[in-house]
């Protein structure tokens, strides 16, 4: 009963905003030039002078969407179960590393980590990637900007390239090769939306390359789609990592990821482990990692308690587990090479530099 009230609440809100948006851009436009689409277009206006006033930046940004859906959220479940409150009074030890991961992140600290893991390797891939991916521009298919159904139809082949790419990504995270920097991410043993912004610096470094072959390689996204894909992604990101009890219903099935179902992803528990990868739950569905039981989470976190016990040292320990394993790799390669071609079959008609078979030598 209580999530149906929140859930007709926020209905009742947003109608009223809507109708609200009418009525203004009514006023301005006035009753014989005034159409349904310029309700669309006078908000998109309105946001986005109000988050340009907010930060120029794209951290600036992130930091003005992150305080309206932290206020919001106070709206409907409370100041003490809000997560502000958690962060601020409770303080545990999971709360805390949150926050002062996304205050390193507003503060752009985060790059500086970057640059000091990678001993300034990062800064390098980033400049080479800015280039390979400029490079593609003059054959990128442009996406349709005009009229409400023109933007919704970008915003839906958007939505669902990016999350296709992010869900792979996200599952390459659950990796033996990169969870020694997820790992960070899911140590969490409590969401609050700041959740979302809680990972390890190399992991953002590694998989920077994913933009190699990000939608914005093939397609040519007005800034208009970007700008609504910005405020969906970032609002649903955050709500995805709260412990609000919503579903959303269809949509959280198949559309956007629901604080529900994130939830799942963040569990403890064994019958919940690599599932719900994507933002967009179509992917789980397709790629069967989406999860079919309806038991809810005992808890979040993982089972090793380094992060709550030792952060710092752990945090150093899980970067040079990465490069170690890099390292092991990198030895290994040569031996690997040469099995390989060890069992590769004679070629035949080669002439004097024909490759002799293992039994020749």
């Amino acid at each position: 009963m209580g999530v149906n009230i929140k859930a007709a609440t926020i209905s009742a809100v947003a109608a009223a905003i809507l109708l609200t948006c009418s009525i203004v851009a009514w006023l301005e436009i006035g009753p014989d030039g005034f159409q349904a689409g310029d309700v669309f277009h006078f908000i998109y206006a309105r946001v986005y002078e109000v988050l340009a006033v907010a930060g120029s930046t794209g951290i600036g940004r992130i930091a003005a969407v992150v305080a309206v859906v932290l206020v919001g959220e106070i709206f409907f479940v409370g100041w003490k179960a809000s997560s502000l409150f958690r962060m601020i009074f409770i303080r545990s030890s999971s709360a805390v590393l949150d926050l002062l991961n996304l205050m390193l992140m507003l503060l752009k600290w985060t790059v500086f980590l970057e640059i000091a893991l990678t001993l300034g390797a990062s800064f390098v891939a980033s400049k080479l990637i800015d280039w390979v991916t400029s490079q593609y521009g003059w054959s990128r298919i442009t996406l349709p900007s005009d009229g409400l159904l023109g933007v919704a139809a970008s915003l839906a082949v958007f939505w669902l390239a990016t999350s296709f790419v992010q869900y792979w990504g996200h599952r390459l995270s659950h990796t033996p090769a990169l969870w020694h920097l997820h790992r960070f991410h899911h140590a969490a043993t409590e969401l609050n939306m700041v959740s979302a912004y809680r990972q390890h610096p190399l992991e953002g470094v590694v998989l920077r390359f994913l933009s190699l072959v990000s939608p914005m390689v093939f397609f040519d996204v007005p800034q208009r789609v970007l700008f609504l894909y910005f405020i969906l992604y970032t609002v649903s990101d955050l709500l995805a990592h709260s412990q609000l009890p919503w579903g959303y219903g269809w949509i959280g099935r198949w559309i956007v990821q629901s604080p529900l179902v994130h939830q799942v992803h963040h569990s403890i528990d064994d019958e919940h482990q690599n599932l719900h990868f994507s933002f967009c739950p179509l992917w789980d569905h397709l790629f069967g990692t989406w999860y079919k039981g309806t038991k809810r989470p005992s808890r979040f976190g993982i089972p090793d308690p380094a992060y709550e016990l030792r952060p710092l040292r752990t945090f150093v320990l899980d970067a040079w587990t990465f490069y170690a394993g890099i390292g092991h790799w990198a030895c290994s390669l040569p031996r690997k090479l040469g099995m390989a071609s060890a069992d590769r079959p004679p070629t035949v008609g080669m002439g004097v530099g024909d490759i002799a078979s293992p039994k020749d030598r």
